[in-house]
């Protein structure tokens, strides 16, 4: 915060006001942006709850339906001991459900750059199944990526759709949240 007093002093300015002038310019746009953080806080409506905490999201987004409809299939079907893996993203279900997150990624988006990362995410799956997968084809254009399943991820895909059947799908047509289980064991053979 001193090189642009020091800068404008070189250039015959007065130190201290511009020290003054440059403090005022950052509480100025520190308060800006804590205003409009608040109202981007404030208008958030609609509470998604579980046992585990409360997630408060805007009404007009429409994950809030699908995102309340997961937790709330993952708090009536799931085993308290079944671990859960989001992907390609999705960690709060991952933290409100209370089920663990199986491979500790927070998005699959940074994790599985090439076909070689993908490999080893589908061998590390291997090793250690979860009990419960939710699954989003939503677009993922904000990340230059596509639909996961279909244009991203589609090894991955392959490997849920191959081991898991559907338990059920949740949320509006656009942001549809599919829910995958491991099928019941089969009996031993005698």
């Amino acid at each position: 915060m001193d090189e642009l007093p020091r800068l404008l002093a070189r250039l015959g300015a007065n130190r201290d006001a511009c020290r003054a002038a440059v403090a005022t310019v950052v509480a100025i746009w520190t308060i800006a942006v804590g205003a409009l953080r608040y109202q981007a806080w404030a208008a958030r409506d609609v509470p998604v709850e579980t046992s585990r905490g409360t997630l408060v999201v805007l009404s007009a987004n429409p994950r809030a339906t699908a995102y309340r409809e997961a937790l709330a299939w993952l708090e009536r079907e799931a085993p308290p001991d079944a671990t859960l893996l989001a992907i390609p993203r999705g960690t709060s279900l991952e933290f409100l459900s209370g089920h663990g997150n199986r491979l500790y990624e927070t998005s699959l988006v940074a994790v599985i750059p090439d076909a070689a990362a993908e490999r080893a995410y589908v061998q590390a799956l291997e090793r250690d199944p979860p009990s419960v997968i939710v699954t989003s084809e939503e677009r993922q254009s904000e990340y230059g990526r596509g639909r996961w399943g279909i244009a991203d991820g589609v090894e991955i895909a392959r490997w849920v759709r191959s081991r898991y059947v559907p338990a059920a799908q949740v949320g509006p047509p656009r942001i549809r949240l599919a829910i995958w289980r491991l099928p019941p064991a089969r009996p031993a053979a005698q």
